[in-house]
């Protein structure tokens, strides 16, 4: 987690959490297990007062300061531990929704090629990824990501491949 690349990647959310005092950013690293999948880094917009154009400008610079500070150290120490072998996306964004939000509304950003490696979805690293009415078919039958479980959420997916791995 370079500095330039925090600041390239995280400048974005900090755009658009910046204006809304009162929210937080809750930085998750999905695990090789769902047990694993933990938060590794919050941070809460506080309020402030800003006096001319200047100063916010100062003040969202050392924001974003703030972030990259306290999510870099984060992704260094969950990164060393070498690459997982299994990706279970689905099962971390179930693990993810389960989690109480004190009413806010959640953006959730996905940074991931989406190739699912997991024992229940199989490998989609190297093989296509299923139809939608097949894959949520196989979520109701594990009870993963339930109707309403992302109410109140936008997932967002980025870094997605657009093709299977070929091993």
């Amino acid at each position: 987690c370079s500095d330039d690349t925090a600041r390239r990647n995280l400048g974005t959310v900090v755009e658009y959490l910046w204006p809304r005092v009162g929210s937080r950013l809750v930085v998750w690293a999905f695990g090789e297990q769902v047990a694993e999948t933990l938060p590794i880094a919050t941070i809460d917009v506080a309020p402030r007062t800003i006096r001319s154009e200047r100063s916010e400008r100062e003040a969202r610079a050392r924001f974003l300061d703030s972030v990259v500070q306290a999510v870099c150290p984060a992704i260094a120490a969950r990164t060393a531990r070498g690459r997982p072998r299994q990706s279970p996306i689905a099962e971390s964004l179930g693990r993810i929704a389960t989690e109480r939000t004190q009413g806010m509304r959640r953006r959730i950003v996905v940074v991931s090629d989406a190739r699912e490696v997991s024992s229940l979805f199989g490998n989609w690293e190297c093989r296509t990824t299923p139809e939608p009415n097949v894959f949520v078919r196989e979520l109701e039958r594990h009870q993963l990501l339930r109707p309403g479980s992302l109410d109140h959420a936008r997932v967002h997916f980025v870094h997605v491949a657009p093709d299977p791995t070929v091993n």
